[in-house]
């Protein structure tokens, strides 16, 4: 499972920390899921966090051969998860989704190559993409935000997964919103 997750600034006011816990619901979901995974034991079963706002990283990065480059984005480790799952309380800068999933790409490649191809038939990868709304748009002609490219990024995603032989891959969206109604209806 790959959380690519929201953080940029509008966050603090879509889903901001509950005041006792301490915690938004984002942390919340992505924890909740990840113990349950987890706690049922299944082999195999692995978990990668991807923090995006205006730049997407990792936060579950595993260098397995100590040759200070990640090998994986994908951990059951139960500490490196709870602090990537913290990370994802720190909001700032825009909403760049283009970066997000170009980063979600990268990772997906990183594992599908490195994985037994026998493996990969067999293999299930979800990835869980939420936000509170729309990016924000490269005024400057890069890389931008577009519906149409981000439709192409998922598109991709798909791709990649087909191209590696991948048993079942789905992408999932999610809309988190205040629940709160406008004062300007």
């Amino acid at each position: 499972v790959l959380f690519v997750i929201d953080a940029s600034v509008s966050m603090a006011v879509t889903d901001p920390p509950d005041p006792i816990t301490g915690e938004a619901g984002r942390q919340r979901a992505v924890r909740e899921t990840y113990e349950t995974l987890l706690d049922q034991g299944p082999e195999g079963v692995r978990v990668g966090v991807l923090r995006f706002s205006a730049q997407a990283r990792s936060r579950t990065a595993v260098d397995l051969d100590n040759d200070s480059l990640p090998d994986t984005y994908f951990t059951a480790d139960r500490d490196l998860l709870a602090a990537a799952t913290d990370a994802l309380g720190v909001t700032d800068r825009t909403t760049n989704y283009a970066n997000a999933l170009g980063e979600a790409y990268f990772q997906l490649r990183t594992e599908f190559l490195a994985a037994e191809q026998e493996s990969l038939p067999l293999s299930k990868y979800v990835v869980v993409f939420l936000s509170d709304g729309v990016p924000d748009v490269d005024a400057g002609g890069g890389r931008g935000n577009s519906f149409d490219q981000i439709e192409e990024s998922v598109t991709a995603l798909q791709e990649l997964a087909e191209t590696f032989r991948v048993g079942d891959f789905a992408f999932h969206t999610a809309y988190i919103a205040t629940g709160r109604e406008s004062s300007d209806s």
